[in-house]
């Protein structure tokens, strides 16, 4: 009867034991499927946010400076660029707060000296330059345009706009799921997380930031008055431009395009970070 229970101990053991690795392999992929995931939705994160910071920000301030040309704006983009001039000739003639400047200018210089000089720092700009070419090249990122500049040209009213979505989500799923998979896209990760952790180590870096700190701490206390008549010089100015925008057909498009975008961002966001839990 020992015996008996000295096997049935070891056979429980046994299936125990096989059951943690059998666990433990199978939570491996699963990790590594949600890194997976983690790192497609950052690069669809950073490829919208280029879109913003690019063409789509052009083209607004394309708009914003015809509207500021017109009858409806002159008056008060003058008083804005007046109350603009004051206040930047006055931090020209505080001496305070040029002799704050300079320690500040000073440490960002070495700062930027230090980066540049870095391996990472070059090693990073290079793999990001592979990287945008890779992506470029793929026949994925040339339909992803197209169907976008197609998408563009409608509003939400049109009757092939539904159609035109359809297609631009499905081509910028079809970009989205390629670029991450490029050999050069681990590449650039990789060199821009070995340059970040250089410049955190870097004690340039760190002297910059207590030089930015107190410069920022004299010019808040020197430059409050005319910062206070800068703002509500501009909160005039686009409080009025904001009205003619909303009345711009151009502008309106381009609102909706932006809208969208945003909001695949914020969507992004959640996601990723529903996963890094």
């Amino acid at each position: 009867m020992a015996r008996i229970a000295r096997i049935a101990c070891v056979a429980l053991v046994g299936l125990m034991v096989t059951s943690v690795v059998a666990a433990q392999e199978a939570a491996a992929p699963a990790a590594a499927d949600k890194e997976t995931q983690i790192k497609n939705l950052e690069a669809q994160r950073r490829d919208l946010e280029k879109q913003l910071r690019g063409d789509l920000r052009k083209q607004l301030g394309a708009i914003r400076e015809r509207l500021a040309k017109g009858p409806d704006l002159a008056d008060l983009k003058k008083a804005y660029d007046d109350a603009s001039a004051a206040h930047d000739q006055g931090k020209k003639d505080n001496p305070e707060l040029a002799a704050a400047r300079k320690p500040y200018d000073e440490a960002k210089a070495a700062y930027d000296k230090v980066r540049k000089a870095m391996p990472e720092y070059a090693a990073a700009d290079k793999a990001d330059d592979a990287y945008d070419d890779a992506r470029h090249a793929l026949p994925e990122y040339a339909a992803r345009n197209d169907a976008r500049k197609a998408l563009g040209k409608l509003s939400k009213d049109d009757a092939g706009y539904a159609a035109a979505r359809e297609a631009y989500d499905a081509a910028k799923k079809a970009y989205d799921d390629k670029k991450v998979t490029l050999p050069e896209y681990a590449a650039a990760e990789e060199a821009e997380k070995a340059l970040k952790q250089a410049l955190d180590a870097a004690p340039e870096y760190k002297a910059y930031k207590d030089a930015e700190k107190a410069y920022r701490a004299v010019y808040n206390e020197k430059t409050a008055e005319t910062r206070k008549a800068r703002d509500a010089a501009r909160k005039a100015y686009e409080a009025k431009l904001k009205e003619l925008l909303k009345a711009d057909p151009e502008a309106v498009q381009l609102k909706e395009q932006t809208d969208r975008i945003e909001a695949q961002i914020k969507e992004i966001r959640s996601k990723i970070k529903a996963l890094k839990k």
